[in-house]
């Protein structure tokens, strides 16, 4: 058992004997704290016990100080109601004798032989007379007795001024007292200054020799590791690591650095041949990409090459021309909307508008939609001068509002309505499409939004109805032109409609 026992022994002062790092730290740590707290708990029990005398000292003189200002106060008050008997001046003189009252139970001590106690009970007992000279001279003031009234006041003066006296008394021989108190206290404050003195030089003595020892053990190899490491940086991996000498872990580390040295040379030629092997197959499939990219460029000129936008244009306007000769005036506006809506959709997506443009094209696209609908259909405005004046880009609403009318309204048995809200707030257009419509639940709403947000999705669920416009074309549309992601969201309840929020940044043409 014995034998045990001493081996333990060994192996903890093994341990302890070792030059690591986290010895060395931990042993300076603990020694600094170690000696700060000696210091710190020297100084609490001296400061404690400089706190008591200091408050042995002055709270006698504080008590009869408060006492003194109190009666002053008591006796002005007194005099003002006897001089004016106003009510304030009454309940003054009550506030400061039941404060003076208090002061009074404080100051018997009770019984005792030490001189100061019986003066203080003196003080308790002159107070009875004071205070009932004090209702004398009120009782007297109240019958007319203008005569006993001075006289009860002179007397309570005169009682005031005994109490002053024996108040200097008191003061005086606390004084005497305290001077020996006081000379006490300061030596005592000079071992305080020499404790602190003695701590401040065993720390810094301490903090020296720790620093001028770990930066001999630690800062050598270090320098010798970063010059190995340049070499390593330059691409030069034939060096001979030389075997450093000072705590464990520089030596582990210089292996270590050893080892990986080694290692990085032969990772970096395998590096170099991968290299190569994947050049190679990235320049196959940049060629490959060129080739989708040049067919999705055929097939986009294939389908801007079925419709021809103007010759659409000048034939509508052709159909509003035969409509007025033949007086076919709803015809004739049909076509006058339609005329002015497709103007508006074949300018470049590159433009930028104002509010009131898209709004006005709305309004021509409303008036469509009114010859299908009939009165079942119905789109209000509330919009804020301030916002029409706002800058944008071209067919953002149209494509939202006619979102909201073909899978919203599209299957509603009553009227169908949508409203829309522009205003602008602290560099903010904020604008709402809202429908009544059918709704969606929460996973078609999250899908209408990843469609939104996530454009290669969007085009690959299919194009807008009027304008080949979907959601995810405006909302890239609005990112680029404003530079800024997360400028629409989509709230939806089943059963009651949808709403549309755009929150656009403010910006001048």
């Amino acid at each position: 058992m014995s034998w045990n026992r001493t081996e333990e022994v060994m192996s903890l002062f093994k341990r302890l004997r070792k030059t690591t790092i986290r010895t060395k730290v931990t042993g300076f740590t603990l020694t600094i704290l170690v000696s700060l707290l000696v210091g710190y708990l020297s100084m609490f029990y001296i400061t404690l016990d400089i706190s008591k005398n200091f408050t042995a000292m002055f709270s006698d003189s504080l008590t009869l100080d408060t006492l003194a200002d109190e009666m002053i106060r008591f006796e002005k008050n007194l005099e003002s109601y006897l001089n004016t008997k106003s009510s304030d001046s009454f309940v003054s003189y009550l506030d400061s004798l039941e404060r003076l009252r208090e002061m009074q139970k404080k100051l018997r001590l009770g019984l005792s032989h030490q001189e100061s106690v019986l003066k203080f009970n003196g003080i308790g007992n002159m107070l009875d007379g004071y205070f009932e000279e004090a209702s004398k001279s009120i009782t007297n003031k109240r019958a007319r007795n203008i005569e006993a009234t001075i006289l009860s006041f002179e007397r309570l003066q005169k009682i005031s001024a005994n109490i002053a006296v024996v108040m200097d008394d008191i003061n005086g021989g606390a004084f005497n007292n305290n001077v020996d108190e006081f000379i006490a206290m300061t030596r005592t404050i000079d071992q305080i200054k020499l404790v602190f003195i003695g701590i401040f030089v065993v720390v810094l003595l301490l903090g020296v020799v720790f620093i001028v020892d770990f930066t001999q053990a630690v800062a050598n190899p270090i320098e010798k590791l970063s010059d190995y490491a340049t070499n390593i940086s330059a691409g030069n991996y034939d060096f001979e690591v030389e075997t450093v000498h000072g705590y464990d872990e520089a030596k582990v580390l210089t292996q270590t650095f050893k080892e990986m040295s080694a290692n990085i040379k032969s990772y970096v030629e395998a590096l170099k041949d991968k290299a190569v092997t994947e050049n190679k197959l990235r320049l196959t499939e940049v060629e490959n990409l060129k080739m989708q990219n040049l067919l999705k460029q055929a097939e986009l000129m294939a389908l801007q090459s079925q419709i021809n936008p103007h010759f659409l244009f000048n034939t509508i306007n052709a159909g509003l021309q035969l409509a007025i000769l033949e007086d076919a005036d709803r015809t004739a506006d049909f076509l006058d909307h339609m005329a002015r809506m497709f103007r508006y959709n074949i300018q470049s997506l590159d433009n930028s508008v104002t509010l009131y443009d898209e709004i006005k094209n709305i309004r021509h696209y409303e008036h469509l939609m009114a010859v299908r609908f009939g009165e079942m259909l119905s789109i209000t405005y509330e919009i804020d001068d301030l916002a029409l004046e706002q800058v944008m880009p071209p067919l953002v609403l149209q494509p939202i509002v006619e979102n909201a009318l073909i899978h919203g309204l599209k299957d509603k048995e009553d009227n169908g309505k949508i409203e829309i809200y522009a205003e602008v707030g602290e560099d903010v257009l904020s604008i709402t499409i809202l429908d009544n419509g059918k709704g969606m639940d929460e996973s078609t709403r999250m899908e209408m939004l990843r469609t939104a947000y996530e454009p290669q999705i969007g085009y690959q669920n299919g194009l807008g109805h009027t304008t080949g416009l979907g959601i995810a074309n405006v909302y890239e549309r609005l990112c680029a032109f404003y530079g800024k992601s997360h400028v629409l969201t989509i709230d939806s309840t089943q059963g009651i409609g949808t709403k549309v929020i755009l929150q656009l940044p403010i910006r001048n043409r």
